[in-house]
């Protein structure tokens, strides 16, 4: 699987124009290939939806921060490390927007 794409352009000092087309510009998809990634989903939102994910891990523990369609931010953590366990046995989900005081 490729990680970058094979002519990436020349570094420039010049700004970028974000337009409606940026999203779909070849240097925001680096990742390229022909073999499908699969897996089991570790969390799923079927009525906000997600549309970016950040994750990472802490001392064996995940922590991801999704956006939702709707503007918002979730905050996931996995209550269990991952070291050796396909998939975490509980989850918490927090709404970060809009709280006060939250986690």
């Amino acid at each position: 699987m490729a990680f970058s794409p094979s002519n990436p352009p020349p570094p420039t000092t010049q700004p970028l124009q974000i337009d409606d087309n940026f999203c779909g510009q070849d240097f925001n998809q680096p990742l390229g290939g022909t073999t499908a990634i699969e897996g089991i989903p570790l969390y799923v939102d079927k009525d906000d939806g997600m549309t970016s994910v950040a994750a990472y891990d802490y001392h064996g523990h995940t922590v991801a921060f999704t956006g939702t369609r709707s503007g918002r931010m979730k905050k996931i953590l996995d209550d269990i490390p991952l070291i050796g366990i396909p998939f975490p046995l509980s989850r918490r989900v927090f709404l970060c927007s809009g709280m006060e005081g939250g986690r």
